[in-house]
């Protein structure tokens, strides 16, 4: 697709053209425009505020100001609430700090490999690694009773 086509397509989509595209060069930038179309804003296995929410947590970590408030802003126009964005965020602080700790300590990745098929070869066995299996984790009320995890994944159309 030429640079012209894209552009106008931008427009009607956006009612802008996203400038970054102006720095792809004019051999790349129809592929682009189309993963980013198909990928971020087409029908996919996986819902379109779950799509913001990943893009959302790898802008946090790559720490792309632009790309923090873009999928910020879709997520919220895909119904996030305040609080799935910042559990969004925290989880990817969590991710990405783990792996941040493991390769600072130089540990070795096929040992860590071998330790991570160990516990999900243990958690099949238990049927499962939800957080619903395991006691210490389960929520408690308020008042100290127990309590149900939200299962309101909003998934799918």
């Amino acid at each position: 697709m030429a640079r012209g086509d894209v552009e106008r397509e931008m427009e009607e989509a956006f009612g802008a053209r996203l400038a970054i595209f102006e720095r792809i060069p004019d051999e790349f930038v129809g592929a682009e425009w189309y993963l980013l179309k198909r990928l971020a804003f087409g029908e996919t296995l996986i819902p379109s505020m779950y799509k913001q929410l990943i893009g959302l947590a790898a802008a946090a970590v790559s720490r792309s100001a632009f790309g923090v408030a873009f999928h910020t802003g879709m997520a919220r126009l895909n119904g996030a609430s305040d609080a799935e964005l910042a559990e969004a965020v925290q989880y990817a602080k969590l991710a990405a700090g783990w792996g941040l700790y493991a390769t600072g300590l130089g540990l070795e990745e096929r040992a860590l490999g071998d330790e991570v098929a160990r516990i999900v070869a243990f958690l099949a066995k238990r049927g499962g690694g939800g957080i619903d299996d395991w006691p210490f984790l389960r929520p408690v009320t308020e008042d100290g009773e127990p309590g149900t995890h939200d299962r309101d994944h909003r998934a799918g159309p």
